[in-house]
This record gives structure tokens, sequence and C-alpha cells, in this order.
């Protein structure tokens, strides 16, 4: 009769690779998005030279967010898919470049009305530049994905651990008891 291991190990070492199979997932998604992602109506010369610097889509984003305009904010983002329900903020003015990151500039606006800040981001895409959406395409190209990767990837390998740990010490003392006690 075969006897039961103390411990797994190939459960064991899946477990601890699955947050790296976790991220390649993603980053095969943001592959798969960059072939679909664009509208290749959005980045003609019209638009390549209406939105050649960053700051002619912050300027013009002012406008789209301030007006709630969908038509426009698809305009800027150059995507196929459109923004969603964007709710007017008449108060909304543009501040500054607020920031660098990678690839995207970071511009702040702010709302006058209740005090709140909206920071869009911007980076050049064949040509022109467009507006991005903060969505899992965003966090994978920018970067982002880095920041909550680590403490979580960490978490799961300490949670792993400590079970592996406890299902050995029990088993080791199901072990113990039975050969002590009898079975």
């Amino acid at each position: 009769m075969s006897e039961k291991r103390l411990v797994d190990w190939p459960y064991v070492i899946a477990l601890l690779v699955l947050p790296f199979a976790i991220i390649a997932v993603l980053f095969v998604i943001r592959f798969v998005q960059d072939f679909t992602r664009y509208d290749s109506q959005y980045f003609t010369e019209e638009y390549r030279s209406l939105y050649d610097t960053p700051s002619s889509v912050a300027f013009a984003l002012e406008g789209a967010l301030r007006e709630g305009d969908e038509e426009l904010m698809i305009e800027l983002m150059g995507t196929r898919a459109g923004p969603g329900n964007l709710d007017p903020r008449p108060s909304l003015v543009f501040v500054f470049l607020y920031d660098r990151e990678g690839d995207y500039l970071h511009y702040l606006y702010f709302n006058q009305d209740d005090y709140n800040r909206l920071i869009q981001f911007i980076k050049e895409e064949d040509g022109r530049y467009v507006a991005s959406p903060e969505d899992l395409y965003f966090y994978i190209d920018s970067g982002r994905w880095q920041e909550p990767a680590g403490p979580l990837i960490a978490a799961w390998w300490i949670l792993v651990i400590v079970a592996t740990a406890m299902m050995f010490v029990y088993r080791y003392m199901n072990r113990y008891r039975e050969s002590r006690y009898g079975g």
C-alpha cells in the first residue's frame, strides 16, 4: 500500500506559480487589445493634425467633460468603445500637467462645485495623442498593475506556505498517531 505524501508538491508549486500565470493572461489580453482597441477612422491625417500635441487633447477634454459630449470623448479616445454614460460637469476646469508616467501624461482637472479633482491620462498613439480611460488595458500598458501586484503576490505566497505547513503538520501528526496507537 502506498503511503500518503506529507506535502503534495505539484499542487504547492502550481499554487505558487498561479499569480504569474494570471499576470501572463493579463498581458495576453492587453496584446490582443492592441489590435482591436483603436478605431482607424480616428487616425486619419485630419485627426493627426487636430490632436498633434497633448495639450490639444487636454483642452478638448475639458470641453467634452464639461458638456458631457460623448461623441467628442470617443473622438479624443480614438477607441471603438465609448466612455459609457458621461455626466456633464459644467464647473470643471483644466489646471495643469500633473505628472508623466512612462508614455502617459497626467492632466489635472478641478471641479469648482464640489472641489473634487479629476486626472485624465493622455498618450501618443499612431501619430496622434489620445485620451486613455482607466481600464484594464491602461493599467497593464502603464505599469500600474505592479503597485498592487507585489503585495497581493506576497500575501498569496504567505497563504500558500502557511496552508502547506499546516497540512504537513496535520498529516505528520496523523501518521505519528497511527504508528503509535494503531489505526
